[in-house]
Protein backbone atom coordinates (compact mmCIF):
# COMPACT_ATOMS: atom_id res chain seq x y z
CA UNK A 1 0.00 0.00 0.00
CA UNK A 2 1.06 3.85 -0.96
CA UNK A 3 1.04 6.48 2.04
CA UNK A 4 -1.58 8.02 -0.28
CA UNK A 5 -3.47 4.86 -0.02
CA UNK A 6 -2.99 4.72 4.04
CA UNK A 7 -3.90 8.84 4.25
CA UNK A 8 -7.05 7.83 2.44
CA UNK A 9 -7.87 4.97 4.77
CA UNK A 10 -7.48 6.93 7.89
CA UNK A 11 -11.12 6.24 8.93
CA UNK A 12 -13.21 9.83 10.11
CA UNK A 13 -13.35 10.68 13.23
CA UNK A 14 -9.48 9.40 13.86
CA UNK A 15 -5.99 10.53 13.64
CA UNK A 16 -2.40 8.97 13.92
CA UNK A 17 1.14 9.91 13.82
CA UNK A 18 3.82 10.28 10.92
CA UNK A 19 5.61 7.62 12.94
CA UNK A 20 3.09 4.94 13.19
CA UNK A 21 2.72 5.22 9.38
CA UNK A 22 6.10 5.29 8.87
CA UNK A 23 6.55 1.98 10.39
CA UNK A 24 3.77 0.28 8.74
CA UNK A 25 5.87 1.51 5.56
CA UNK A 26 9.01 0.66 7.07
CA UNK A 27 10.66 3.40 7.01
CA UNK A 28 11.18 6.61 9.61
CA UNK A 29 8.95 9.81 10.34
CA UNK A 30 11.16 12.25 8.84
CA UNK A 31 11.31 10.12 5.61
CA UNK A 32 7.32 10.18 5.56
CA UNK A 33 6.61 13.59 6.84
CA UNK A 34 7.41 15.93 3.68
CA UNK A 35 5.27 13.70 1.74
CA UNK A 36 1.86 14.31 3.98
CA UNK A 37 2.81 17.82 4.16
CA UNK A 38 2.43 17.61 0.24
CA UNK A 39 -0.45 15.68 0.01
CA UNK A 40 -3.62 17.60 -0.35
CA UNK A 41 -6.01 14.99 0.39
CA UNK A 42 -7.41 15.34 4.12
CA UNK A 43 -5.97 12.41 5.02
CA UNK A 44 -3.50 14.56 6.00
CA UNK A 45 -5.39 16.82 8.12
CA UNK A 46 -5.46 13.56 10.16
CA UNK A 47 -2.07 13.10 10.83
CA UNK A 48 -0.57 14.86 13.98
CA UNK A 49 2.18 14.94 16.22
CA UNK A 50 3.19 12.92 19.25
CA UNK A 51 1.05 13.87 22.40
CA UNK A 52 -1.79 14.92 19.26
CA UNK A 53 -0.06 18.25 18.44
CA UNK A 54 -0.57 19.44 15.00
CA UNK A 55 2.17 19.94 12.80
CA UNK A 56 3.20 23.92 11.21
CA UNK A 57 2.40 25.57 15.08
CA UNK A 58 3.65 28.34 13.87
CA UNK A 59 0.86 28.44 10.78
CA UNK A 60 -2.10 29.86 12.57
CA UNK A 61 -4.40 28.72 9.16
CA UNK A 62 -2.85 25.34 9.03
CA UNK A 63 -3.62 24.83 12.84
CA UNK A 64 -7.61 26.60 12.35
CA UNK A 65 -8.31 24.32 9.21
CA UNK A 66 -7.06 21.38 11.52
CA UNK A 67 -9.07 22.13 14.26
CA UNK A 68 -12.45 23.05 12.57
CA UNK A 69 -12.27 19.90 10.26
CA UNK A 70 -11.34 17.26 13.61
CA UNK A 71 -13.72 19.34 15.61
CA UNK A 72 -16.24 18.69 13.03
CA UNK A 73 -15.34 15.13 13.31
CA UNK A 74 -16.39 14.57 16.39
CA UNK A 75 -12.46 14.73 17.91
CA UNK A 76 -11.87 17.11 20.96
CA UNK A 77 -9.61 19.84 20.62
CA UNK A 78 -7.17 21.66 22.99
CA UNK A 79 -8.52 25.33 23.94
CA UNK A 80 -5.25 26.78 22.18
CA UNK A 81 -6.67 24.81 19.03
CA UNK A 82 -3.04 23.59 18.73
CA UNK A 83 -3.93 19.90 19.25
CA UNK A 84 -6.05 16.85 19.91
CA UNK A 85 -7.20 15.40 22.77
CA UNK A 86 -6.36 11.75 22.03
CA UNK A 87 -4.53 8.86 24.24
CA UNK A 88 -1.93 7.13 22.00
CA UNK A 89 -3.61 4.07 22.55
CA UNK A 90 -6.45 5.23 20.44
CA UNK A 91 -4.13 6.49 17.43
CA UNK A 92 -5.00 4.72 14.21
CA UNK A 93 -2.61 2.56 13.20
CA UNK A 94 -2.41 0.96 9.75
Amino acid sequence: MTLEGILNSIPKGKVTRPGLLAKFLGTTARAVAPAICAYQGVGRLRVVLKGGHFPHLDNDADCSKRAKFLELEGLKISGDKRRVIVSEKDMWKP
